[in-house]
């Protein structure tokens, strides 16, 4: 009698087939999951990062008379510590703080000035923006021709309640 050899996939083979590929797909699905989980970090802090440099060198730009202008303006005694938040959605926001005259047009400052310096009074004073940013002055030496100012800048995520921050400190003077 003649051995008949079938052709095709047994049902066993064909299970197994299909519980590999379920798994690799699953894989595939949480190595996804986690990449974008780590882009959307990584833009974060990129981003908080990026609004830091952008206001320091605004800051930078104006140089040492621009910020004796804001401590005029303000009444701040010379030799003082002066902070004020700044807030914004986009790069595009931050420039306009740094442009042009300290106070708008209805005589209010374009900062908002506080002595408090932390987070929690950052979001308070917020209108809803998605960034906030303290900046402290600290006025450390003054006479008619030199005045040298160190500066500190923090940026934090309003809205994500400031997970990510990023925080620069320089010196201007001269």
């Amino acid at each position: 009698m003649a051995v008949i050899k079938k052709k095709g996939f047994t049902i066993v083979e064909l299970i197994a087939a299909v519980a590999i590929i379920l798994l690799s797909l699953q894989a595939v699905t949480i190595a996804v999951t986690a990449s974008s989980r780590m882009w959307k970090i990584s833009n974060n802090k990129l981003d908080v990062n990026t609004f830091n440099l952008s206001i320091s060198q605004n800051i930078k730009n104006r140089g040492r008379s621009y910020l004796k202008d804001i401590y005029k303006a303000t009444g701040t005694f010379a030799g003082s510590t002066m902070s004020f938040y700044i807030y914004f959605n986009d790069n595009r926001e931050i420039t306009p703080y740094f442009e042009g005259a300290l106070k708008k047009d209805d005589g209010d400052f374009k900062f908002k000035f506080d002595s408090a310096g932390d987070f929690e009074s950052c979001k308070a004073k917020s209108d809803g923006e998605k960034y906030g940013a303290l900046v402290t002055i600290k006025e450390k030496s003054d006479t008619d021709n030199y005045s040298v100012y160190e500066i500190d800048v923090t940026v934090w995520d309003l809205l994500n309640d400031g997970k990510y921050k990023s925080h620069s400190s320089f010196y201007i003077g001269g």
